[in-house]
């Protein structure tokens, strides 16, 4: 197994923002294969076996002020109760 040592010199929520850094060679990035799918295929960037405990946090907002659909009021639903079950 790779054992690398590293760093957390920067965080953001910005997905494009950490692809464009790593891509730039200022780091490696951690991100979820789906969001770089493009980027491995074209080997634009390469994948690093990673296997660290760490917490992911996750964030939904809705403007309070604007109608929320019906399909968008079940998502929210779906999300919640993903989120209190996995609290449990």
């Amino acid at each position: 197994a790779h054992q690398i040592n590293f760093h957390v010199a920067l965080e953001t929520g910005s997905v494009q923002s950490i692809k464009e850094m790593t891509l730039s060679g200022l780091g490696l990035g951690l991100l979820p294969k789906l969001a770089v799918h493009k980027e491995l295929t074209n080997h634009l960037l390469y994948e690093l076996p990673f296997y660290e405990n760490y917490e992911i946090y996750t964030q939904l907002y809705c403007h309070g002020d604007k109608w929320i659909s019906p399909p968008m009021e079940e998502f929210i639903q779906l999300v919640q109760s993903t989120y209190y079950r996995l609290l449990k």
